[in-house]
Order: C-alpha cells, then structure tokens, then sequence
C-alpha cells in the first residue's frame, strides 16, 4: 500500500498498488503495470528507487508476467 517502514526513507511516497484496477474503472492494467517495471512507461514522476528492467530482461516482457501476476493478485 506504498506505507511501509522504509517508505519515510525514499523521496516521495511509493504508490498504493493495491488500488490499480479500481483506479482504472475496475480493470486491471497489465500492460501499463508491465511498461512501467520494464522502463517503456516511464516518466519523471516515477521514483528511481526503482530501476527500470528492460535492459536487464533483454526485451523478454514474458519473464515480468509472474510479477505482474502477482501485482494484479494484491488488488482489493
């Protein structure tokens, strides 16, 4: 929910990750979660304590499915 104990340590407050589909009219959005852990969907808005995965991964969008998965799992 972006409020755990090192959260007061980064330079702004992480996103609540458990409110995504309900922010998106109910829908989970998948391909914009995958975007943005692998990099294309980045702004100046996101964090740096976050890298970005694309080169990491070497393009493989398949290998984020598990972890997008897993985000779309902690949805209330």
């Amino acid at each position: 929910m972006g409020d755990g104990p090192f959260a007061e340590n980064l330079f702004g407050p992480p996103s609540d990750l458990t409110v995504l589909a309900r922010n998106n009219g109910g829908a989970f959005p998948a391909q914009y979660v995958t975007d943005v852990v692998d990099g294309h969907a980045r702004s100046d808005a996101f964090s740096a304590a976050m890298p970005e995965f694309a080169q990491t991964l070497g393009g493989e969008e398949l290998r984020l499915g598990p972890l997008v998965d897993y985000v779309e799992s902690l949805q209330r």
